[in-house]
């Protein structure tokens, strides 16, 4: 997930590493309480229209900002172990469970369940039909996903019903799919339409993810982010793990591109040393 963090105090006389990296973004963040943060992120340079779950370079607009606005059947928490996203209480019992031995066919499978109730931001339902539509859109040749031959280790997917889905594999490949099967963000079929996703694509206009914040269209935004903050993010109030202090109503992000002014700037957030 997408942490945000300030500068900690023994941080402070080592900022100048900070102001080595050529672009900035001041994230605005906006509490329920009207109570609003802000802190300075850096990063070496900023791709724009790449709110894309496949494409989006690693940096705001890829890995971390997409963990904002996407979900995964389950994801890693930060010393990668596995932790509970779409399908709930992850743990290495409930992945014994999942793994079912042949049958019919000569091919292992993962009896996957996601969690009951689940809905994209526009209220339409989250199912089983998205899943394995995203996995359909992930190792498609047209979208030309980077580790689509991962994905190749699925001989078959198969929906059982609304919120379970099957997915088959050779019995060499049968305990890799726990670390295989996050590594797709699912989609709402009912946005991206075709069967593929590119990097120049009609979804990155409009992008849409299950996770808890969604970008928000210029002509969505407050008057005053018109034009001015390079990227909104919105609460989903449809999220599914919303707990009681989750208070956040958006984040802000602006590119900051004057280098003094953005130290004056901190300087003038930090207490005297």
């Amino acid at each position: 997930m997408f942490r945000l963090s300030f500068i900690p105090k023994y941080y402070y006389k080592s900022l100048a590493r900070f102001l080595t990296l050529s672009l900035f973004f001041q994230i605005h963040i906006m509490a329920q309480n009207n109570n609003s943060y802000s802190l300075f992120y850096s990063t070496p340079y900023f791709e724009p229209k790449t709110i894309n779950p496949i494409h989006g370079s690693y940096y705001l607009e890829g890995l971390q900002a997409n963990e904002l606005m996407y979900s995964r059947l389950w994801t890693w928490k930060k010393d990668l172990s596995e932790t509970s996203d779409l399908v709930a209480n992850i743990s290495q019992q409930s992945f014994n469970k999942m793994l079912k031995p042949p049958q019919d066919n000569d091919y292992w499978s993962w009896l996957v369940e996601i969690r009951p109730g689940l809905k994209w931001p526009d209220g339409k339902p989250l199912t089983a039909e998205d899943v394995k539509f995203s996995f359909d859109v992930y190792v498609a040749d047209k979208t030309e996903y980077s580790q689509r031959e991962l994905l190749k280790i699925f001989k078959k997917i198969t929906i059982v019903d609304d919120h379970t889905i099957q997915f088959f594999v050779e019995e060499k490949n049968k305990r890799i799919v726990r670390r295989v099967l996050p590594l797709v963000q699912i989609l709402p079929k009912h946005k991206v339409v075709t069967t593929y996703l590119r990097r120049e694509s009609k979804f990155n206009d409009e992008p849409m993810g299950s996770g808890p914040y969604q970008y928000t269209l210029q002509d969505k935004r407050s008057f005053s982010d018109k034009d001015k903050s390079k990227i909104v993010f919105s609460r989903n109030k449809n999220f599914y793990n919303w707990g009681s202090n989750s208070n956040i109503d958006y984040i802000k992000i602006l590119v900051e591109r004057n280098l003094p002014d953005i130290v004056q700037r901190i300087l003038k957030m930090l207490p005297s040393l």
